[in-house]
């Protein structure tokens, strides 16, 4: 048979090539880079060549540069050509190569390192780009040989580059986390500039390390000078382990105020020359390391003494045999030297040496000459010279340093709004699903202090969704969640509370035989993770007495699928938090102009209320939500982050000054809602919520507060509801005259949880109002069905609550007229046993400040804006309602049977949930303390005259 490749080429039209004349190019490693640096060398007309080519990664590629075109400067010295060997990895090019000089004439220069290796990148994960190969290398080589010439490697402005160690993992692992700051030598005014040394010599100074230790991580704590060491160790009565049980001891630190070099060497017998020429001896390195071992040798004797009294005092005591070797801490050494720059000073960067073997030994003789009084002078230099010869044989065993110094570390979340969270006292309520990961991230944002409340426990079907582990189960939440998340931090943040979190308010402390006592004035916020009611109503109810000294609420909630969340935050100082909000929520999102709302509000608030619900576990369990972990998480992560940036922009601008201009409204800084909610979405695919914003908002200005201490309840006034009432005052004195009472009816709710009336709406009069300057008689027309569709659209959550009127340029304060026209009112009202009476008025100036200024007027936070206000609750009379009061005397045809019968048999039960204002009765009020005679054709001039109200004063 043909070779059905012959055959093909056969009918080619383009001349055939040998079978097998070019091999596959190579995908990876040292192949693929000689390829490449072949194709550069080509073009590069002997600019580039290549000396020795590498088949294998261990091997190096020599190479020669032409560097005859780099400008000389005060950097590195450049010969015409230079050699350098290149390393190629098995990975190249997913790696970059790693180059060394063939000398080492840079040895000592700005990121050249061991003498011989070139530092290339700062950040090879950012500055490595594979794609270029061997060209983008030797591009960067170039660079690098230009900015070394230059003596722009190391700039002023850019951090210096700190020494290198040859870490040892065997050596351990030291935190560092307490600033050095103004300890180091350079900072003092003897040494001159920051960062550099004396005219004489370097200068030198200890710092110790005051340490914790657990096996080979050491930790340091706080900076001490060499007094206050002795005087800490020497206590009386110094407990030598900190409270999870680790070791407290000391690590001493040489503080140099001169660069050591770009690397630190490997041989004791190196440092210990660095250090000398920079005035700082051997043997005033090793007194300093004695020092330290015998400050540590003395707790663990007391550490020792401790066990030793434990045992004998046991049941099962030893004898004193306990076994404890009071040499057992390590002898570790710190150096620190100017390292990174911040504007003109340098910090310090700190490495440090861990002693082994003969090294022990020595420091161990130079301790017991220590305590002889007269040790005899060959002793002691037998001694030096026994520690001299181990410097000069001994390879340094370098620690891994992790800094955590503030002044020398960035933390990752710099500039983010979650950084409001840091040094912040947080109480937060519920360690389920969104607690649970609510509360890791306060630890991680930086918080001071968590309380955990949550008097669950952890069962195994939790273990979906929630952080907790199998050895949780049938363990309190509370505590298994603070457990875990203290392992966190250094020290103990978390503090659990297995307590009902509505008895920890309402009491004040939890129960139990270790008591927990809430207080709120050092909290800094209180986050809802609960999902409970009742807990919303007791927050609520406790902000109404206390609301100047509460802190920020974050309540968050999850939908039912896990699909949706809702975040409500309530800055400090707000008018109202969660419990009322949530109904606004409700409320506002039902509105036909806010169609975006309309799923979260079905998912929240379904009307009809949802029958069908999930329980998990047989038995008495609660219901709750479906949903993944991932889903959870995500919800509760987004929804935190959100309610964390609005206090954070709500600090911000309080924080911001107000910016003088001439222009009145310029001068109003308008400041961000403090009262805000926020529904979260995820989506699915292919659902319709796919292609919809993630996040929708909405925010309410604060309420006009004022207690009503008649009744006790507090009256709030909403925003828009206050805006209205001005709006018809403003329309009012430009249609009938600016001394004309008006008024309107007042529709919100009735809390008996935080024993609070809200005005959600207010309206202007009724067409068959009756208006003057000296009375208004609030008419009937319309008003029931106006209130019928007002409380269909809300869901029923808004009804009638009342009715408002003012006394323009006058007194904010109850006539006979209106105490007469409020009891009647309350007497005929069905449905409920009490009404609201709101009264506005004021100074004239205070007056037409409010009703004529500018919207940013209503802002209340400025109170001289508004006008003066009087509310009070009116209770339906004791007695039977059908003998209570008669209203005004008014037109026989408007009031035909409403005085002979009992207003309440006509009624259907609806009519009486919705709280209105019975047909056929008016409210009468205004200044005159006689009853008004009124006829079909209008209202009789009162016999009560306002103008006393004009010659108030405020």
């Amino acid at each position: 048979m043909a070779d059905p490749v012959d055959h093909e080429r056969a009918h080619s039209s383009r001349p055939a090539e040998p079978l097998g004349s070019r091999a596959p190019a190579p995908t990876l490693g040292p192949e693929l880079a000689a390829l490449q640096l072949a194709e550069l060398a080509a073009i590069s007309a002997g600019g580039l060549e290549i000396i020795t080519e590498s088949t294998e990664a261990r091997s190096a590629f020599v190479l020669s540069l032409a560097t005859d075109g780099i400008a000389a400067g005060p950097g590195v010295r450049l010969r015409s050509r230079e050699r350098f060997r290149v390393y190629v990895g098995d990975k190249f090019p997913f790696t970059p190569p790693k180059v060394f000089a063939d000398h080492q004439r840079w040895a000592g220069s700005p990121h050249v390192q061991w003498g011989t290796f070139l530092c290339l990148y700062a950040a090879e994960s950012v500055e490595w780009n594979s794609a270029d190969g061997m060209r983008g290398f030797v591009e960067r080589l170039l660079a690098w040989l230009e900015n070394a010439a230059a003596g722009t490697l190391d700039p002023d402005d850019r951090p210096l580059h700190p020494p290198s160690t040859a870490t040892s993992p065997a050596a351990g692992r030291l935190v560092v986390r307490p600033d050095l700051a103004d300890r180091v030598p350079w900072a003092k005014e003897s040494s001159g500039p920051a960062g550099t040394p004396s005219a004489t010599q370097a200068t030198a100074e200890v710092a110790y390390g005051w340490c914790v230790h657990d096996g080979s991580r050491f930790e340091i704590l706080e900076w001490l000078t060499l007094v206050e060491t002795y005087d800490k160790v020497l206590q009386d009565g110094l407990i030598p382990l900190d409270e999870r049980g680790r070791r407290f001891m000391v690590i001493p630190v040489v503080m140099m105020d001169t660069h050591l070099g770009w690397e630190y060497p490997k041989h004791a017998a190196d440092l210990a020359h660095k250090l000398a020429e920079a005035g700082y001896a051997p043997r005033d390195l090793l007194d300093v390391v004695v020092f330290a071992s015998r400050m540590n040798r003395l707790m663990r004797m007391i550490e020792r003494d401790a066990a030793l009294d434990t045992d004998a005092d046991s049941d099962a005591g030893t004898g004193g045999d306990t076994e404890f070797d009071v040499d057992s801490d390590p002898l570790i050494l710190g150096l620190a030297t100017p390292g990174r720059r911040v504007e003109s000073d340098r910090l310090a960067h700190i490495v440090a040496w861990r002693f082994t073997g003969i090294g022990v030994d020595a420091v161990r003789f130079l301790r017991q000459i220590g305590r002889l009084k007269e040790p005899p002078p060959e002793l002691v230099e037998k001694v030096h010279a026994f520690a001299q010869d181990w410097i000069d044989t001994a390879k340094v065993a370098w620690i891994r340093v992790h800094e955590m110094r503030p002044e020398v570390t960035r933390r990752r979340d710099e500039g983010s709004p979650g950084r409001w969270l840091a040094g912040k006292n947080v109480v937060l309520l519920g360690a389920g699903a969104i607690g649970a990961v609510v509360a890791e991230q306060c630890v991680r944002l930086g918080c001071q202090n968590l309380v955990i409340v949550d008097d669950g426990v952890v069962g195994p079907g939790i273990l979906v969704r929630q952080p907790y582990y199998d050895r949780d189960v049938g363990h309190a939440k509370a505590e298994a969640l603070a457990s875990r998340l203290n392992t966190i931090t250094h020290e103990d943040v978390v503090t659990a509370v297995t307590d009902d979190c509505r008895d920890l308010f309402i009491d004040g402390h939890s129960g139990g035989g270790n008591p927990f006592w809430l207080s709120m004035d050092s909290c800094d916020l209180v986050i809802d993770a609960t999902a409970d009611a009742g807990t919303r109503a007791v927050l609520e109810r406790l902000r109404v007495s206390q609301r100047s000294s509460w802190p920020p609420v974050i309540t968050m909630l999850v939908g039912h699928q896990a699909t949706r969340g809702l975040a409500i935050v309530a800055g400090a100082g707000a008018s109202s938090s969660s419990h009322e909000l949530l109904r606004r929520v409700a409320i506002r999102g039902r509105d036909v102009a806010r169609p975006s709302w309309g799923d979260i509000v079905d998912d929240f608030f379904p009307d009809p209320p949802r029958t069908e619900m999930f329980f998990p576990e047989p038995g008495c369990s609660e219901p709750t939500f479906t949903g993944s972990a991932s889903d959870v998480m995500a919800l509760a992560s987004t929804m935190f982050g959100y309610a964390i940036a609005v206090l954070d922009e709500i600090d911000q601008a309080a924080r911001t000054p107000h910016r003088e201009s001439d222009d009145e409204e310029q001068l109003m800084v308008s400041q961000p809602p403090r009262m805000r909610a926020a529904g979260f979405r995820i989506a699915r695919p292919g659902s319709s919520l796919a292609g919809r914003a993630a996040v929708e908002e909405m925010s309410w200005d604060d309420d006009l507060v004022q207690l009503d201490p008649t009744s006790g309840l507090e009256v709030r006034i909403s925003a828009e509801a206050l805006l209205e009432m001005r709006s018809e005052v403003r329309r009012g004195a430009r249609t009938r005259g600016p001394g004309v009472e008006t008024g309107g009816l007042m529709l919100g709710f009735f809390d008996e949880a935080s024993r609070s009336v809200i005005v959600d709406v207010a309206t202007g009069p009724a067409p068959d109002s009756l208006l003057s300057e000296g009375y208004f008689f609030h008419g009937v027309s319309g008003t029931q069905d106006f209130i019928d569709r007002v409380s269909q659209r809300t869901g029923k959550l808004t009804r009638f609550v009342g009715i408002w009127h003012c006394h323009p340029y006058g007194r904010a304060w109850p006539s006979a007229t209106d105490e007469a026209g409020i009891t009647v009112l309350t007497s005929f009202t069905t449905g409920g046993r009490r009404a609201l009476m709101i009264i506005l008025g004021g100074s004239s100036h205070r007056w037409e400040s409010w009703r004529d200024g500018p919207d940013q007027g209503l802002a209340l936070g400025g109170h001289e804006t508004l006008p003066r206000l009087f509310a009070r609750v009116v209770e339906r009379p004791a007695d039977n309602p059908s003998s209570a009061a008669q209203p005004p005397n008014t037109s026989e045809g408007h009031l035909r049977g409403a005085a002979d019968a009992d207003p309440y048999a006509v009624l259907t039960a609806y009519q009486r949930m919705l709280q209105m204002p019975p047909v056929g009765v008016y409210y009468a009020g205004g200044y005159s303390d006689e009853s008004f005679k009124v006829d079909l054709v209008g209202p009789s001039t009162s016999s009560g005259s306002s103008d006393e109200a004009h010659d108030i004063e405020e």
